[in-house]
């Protein structure tokens, strides 16, 4: 689960990822700013008629080392129960994720998170632990490149949790931002798969977001996103809807979340 401003901009974040965001999708950008910030948000999974709460706190000022920590719980609102479940839509359960970075030097972080998903039903999903990797490389102020090893570490069956990677890239700048990720998936398998995903973010006088992306897998599995954001220096407050125009894939959401920045 995304931040809603990732959502906006089709979940792409390995590049851009930036204090909460990096939490799960790149710890090494936990790095990129030295302050506070508390996020919290809630999402409703159309397809599956599902609730999502999440909340996330980053400390980047109290020592050299990023520390951040998110928790989500999901639920569904109807009384019968999906026949869809999988680890992408779980009927019911909670996540918690700890993370991990440090700045090498002035262009280049690494960062790592540990996790515990559980989806709340006795199943092969329940209480397991994975981790993830990254790296972040600031090459110039206005371009950041990023990788990420996911379950890189599993409890789980390697059938269930499937080692993937993802390589990203950021343009930002004062007016607009601009990223792009692929992902590429089933490491350990004869025939992997990839993933594009692009996204972009235009600013207008420094308090309102704009955000839009698209993300394609094959001709079944492509995703539209809109997003719209209001900030200051302390506070921002972020709506997106992701959008699945295929009726075999089933990942349409909206989220709304706030955060507050700290020094």
């Amino acid at each position: 689960i995304p931040s809603t401003s990732t959502l906006g901009m089709a979940k792409t974040g390995i590049g851009r990822a930036v204090a909460n965001d990096a939490i799960e999708q790149n710890p090494a950008g936990m790095s990129s700013y030295r302050r506070y910030v508390i996020d919290v948000l809630y999402g409703y999974a159309l397809d599956f008629n599902q609730n999502i709460f999440k909340g996330s706190i980053v400390d980047n000022q109290t020592s050299k080392t990023a520390f951040g920590i998110s928790y989500r719980r999901f639920f569904e609102t109807k009384s019968q129960l999906t026949t869809l479940t999988s680890f992408d839509n779980p009927t019911v359960g909670q996540h918690a994720t700890l993370a991990m970075s440090y700045p090498l030097s002035r262009i280049l972080s690494i960062g790592a998170n540990s996790s515990y998903y559980d989806n709340g039903k006795h199943t092969e999903w329940t209480k397991l632990f994975y981790g993830d990797l990254g790296l972040i490389a600031r090459i110039l102020p206005t371009l950041t490149t990023g990788f990420s090893l996911y379950n890189a570490w599993t409890t789980a069956e390697e059938r269930l949790f499937k080692r993937f990677i993802g390589f990203g890239v950021s343009v930002p700048t004062s007016e607009f931002a601009l990223s792009g990720d692929m992902i590429i998936t089933d490491l350990d398998a004869m025939k992997s798969s990839s993933q594009l995903r692009f996204g972009g973010e235009y600013v207008l006088n420094k308090e309102y977001f704009f955000r839009a992306g698209y993300s394609f897998k094959s001709e079944k599995s492509h995703h539209w996103s809109i997003g719209f954001g209001v900030a200051n220096e302390t506070t921002s407050l972020d709506f997106s809807l992701y959008l699945t125009p295929n009726e075999k894939t089933t990942e349409s959401a909206f989220q709304i979340g706030i955060a507050s920045y700290f020094l």
